[in-house]
């Protein structure tokens, strides 16, 4: 089942973040089941919060791409991390999702 990751990076600056995710090119290449991702400024570095399909998809994340790159980068920042079990996740679909959907005319194309 789906997981959530909750991590708190005292000490990470904002230029750290975007320069991790930069490196990672984590817009092009997303990780491997990594469903859905946020991160905002807090009063002492950076939290994070992410939803991933399984625990072994973030750890493989953790291990094969995120510890090279702050390595690479020299950022030394280590998380308070908390994974909670989620017992459901969904992600409405809206028009624009859909193949069929005409932005133009605001209609689904019928076949």
């Amino acid at each position: 089942m789906a997981i959530l990751v909750k991590e708190s990076w005292a000490g990470l600056q904002e230029i750290d973040y975007f320069n991790t995710s930069t490196l990672l090119d984590l817009q092009a290449q997303p990780p491997r089941g990594l469903i859905t991702h946020a991160a905002w400024r807090t009063k002492d570095g950076m939290a994070m919060c992410d939803v991933w399909e399984s625990e072994a998809d973030y750890q493989a994340f953790v291990k094969n791409q995120l510890t090279g790159a702050l390595g690479a980068l020299s950022i030394v920042a280590k998380p308070k991390t908390e994974i909670l079990q989620l017992v459901n996740v969904f992600r409405p679909v809206t028009p624009a999702d859909c193949e069929a959907y005409d932005q133009t005319t605001h209609a689904f194309a019928t076949s």
